[in-house]
């Protein structure tokens, strides 16, 4: 019989009667041992080997145990190495211009945005690059984003006709997304980008109407709200097929009422039977261009707390799945070797957060690249998890794999907390997650859970990753 360890990468959330709930973040294996379990567990873990065969061999399929043999870090850092190294795929963020209709005051591009469209020069060299870069059979990926792209749809139609005769001739699979801000998305206009290959379309909603409209605005100052909201419901009343994924920014100002949102959604037919999903993410000063919304910023903690109680919310009204941790979130294009942000005139990035310091570029499409070029793009490729000490140590590395590379990159260009702890809600309220799937697929019910369970991100105790970390809130 191998001797083995316990994996660092185990959580574990006991339950009454001396049963456990056992989750594993390399292996995404998850269990409920009952009590001679959890114990056959433990005395194998410190070493115990009289113990039967198929005791250890079920302990070893789900990652919970491991062969002393095998280094599960090296083997976890060789295939985040790997999949950032992915010779197959070509991923494209493409923004045809910067400029857009709405005057967001958060947006982390800043509000003096160029108006610049990509020129011919720009959308030759782009499809020269992709004739060299996407392999036979290989695999490009496009994600249209701005600025507002929709506002230079009639580009995005020339750019995409030609990357699908590439693809074509080179047998590949060709697939893209759009970010919008859903101003101009009606039911012809997604017919419209369909031709075009797409199959996911990202579009923002900042709570019911009463909120959106104090953060998400044209330029002239007019309400969003309604437009967006109506073309929502004509594209779920056609059932086009595309999915749509609704993103709902958060700060203190619209903190308490998102659930708003996600009732009049699905009060009015919209949800996961027309194939529209609905997801949360924080507001953070994350760049130079939006830090006047630092102040405004939820803390790490009170975000994660109020995420859970709005996706419990989305499930219930089917407007979301309950998640199941995901694998390596920080495998971003920004880290990929094949993978560029290209702007209109014809400027490279790794990052769309870096888009507007020109100081961060990494190439250009038009112009030999730069020592500063060639610098910044080396700063992406030598960076890992790996080598952060707080990630090393971290039970879920193997979901997180650091999250977002550029705070770690240019940690201070971020403000407050999220600089100093780029990790994923998932860190704060794993437990949480695990014990309501666990509940969902009826393994387990409420009478199992010891009193007070489900507060475990209360208690975590943060780990500046990049710098130091502001107890409170975001300044």
């Amino acid at each position: 019989m191998p001797r083995v360890y316990a994996s660092r990468y185990n959580t574990l959330i006991p339950l009454l009667n001396d049963r456990m709930l056992a989750y594993n973040s390399a292996s995404g294996g998850f269990a409920l041992w009952e009590a001679d379990e959890y114990l056959r567990f433990n005395e194998l873990s410190q070493g115990e080997t009289d113990v039967d065969h198929q005791s250890i061999e079920d302990f070893l399929m789900g990652g919970y145990l491991v062969d002393t043999a095998i280094d599960e870090f090296e083997l976890l850092r060789q295939e985040y190495h790997g999949h950032r190294a992915n010779p197959n795929a070509v991923i494209l963020t493409i923004a045809p211009t910067l400029a857009c209709n709405f005057a967001c005051d958060y947006c982390f591009q800043g509000q003096d945005k160029p108006d610049e469209t990509i020129s011919e020069d720009v959308a030759e060299a782009l499809f020269d690059h992709a004739r060299r870069t996407v392999p036979e059979q290989g695999h490009l990926h496009v994600a249209w984003y701005g600025g507002e792209p929709l506002v230079r749809i009639k580009r995005i139609e020339q750019l995409a006709r030609e990357f699908q005769a590439i693809c074509a001739e080179k047998q590949a699979h060709f697939d893209s997304m759009v970010v919008t801000n859903g101003y101009k998305l009606d039911v012809a206009m997604v017919q419209r980008l369909q031709k075009l290959n797409v199959n996911l379309i990202q579009v923002t909603l900042d709570g019911d109407a009463g909120h959106h409209d104090k953060m998400r605005y044209l330029l002239s100052g007019a309400a969003t709200f309604n437009r967006i909201f109506n073309n929502l419901k004509a594209i779920a009343a056609a059932n086009l097929g595309v999915r749509i994924l609704i993103r709902v920014n958060i700060d203190v100002r619209n903190a308490e009422g998102i659930h708003k949102l996600i009732d009049r959604l699905a009060d009015n037919g919209i949800g996961k039977q027309n194939n529209i999903d609905i997801y949360f993410a924080q507001v953070e000063a994350s760049t130079p261009g939006c830090h006047s919304s630092a102040s405004k910023c939820l803390s790490r903690h009170d975000f994660s707390d109020l995420e859970l109680r709005l996706i419990y919310h989305a499930w219930r009204r089917n407007l979301s799945n309950l998640p199941y941790p995901p694998r390596m979130l920080g495998l971003c294009g920004a880290v990929k070797d094949k993978s560029i942000v290209v702007l209109p005139n014809g400027d490279l990035h790794k990052c769309w957060d870096t888009v507007m310091s020109g100081g961060h570029r990494t190439g250009s499409l038009l112009e030999p690249a730069s020592a500063e070029d060639e610098n910044n793009l080396q700063r992406w490729a030598a960076w890992s998890p790996f080598d952060n000490q707080a990630c090393q140590h971290c039970s879920t590395l193997p979901i997180c794999a650091g999250y977002c590379p550029y705070k770690f990159i240019y940690p201070n260009e971020t403000l407050g907390e999220a600089a100093g702890l780029p990790c994923p809600t998932w860190k704060y309220s794993l437990k949480d997650r695990l014990i309501w799937q666990a509940m969902a697929s009826g393994v387990i019910t409420e009478a199992d859970l010891p009193a007070g369970m489900g507060q475990d991100q209360q208690h975590i105790i943060p780990v500046a990753h990049t710098r130091p970390v502001a107890k409170e809130g975001c300044q």
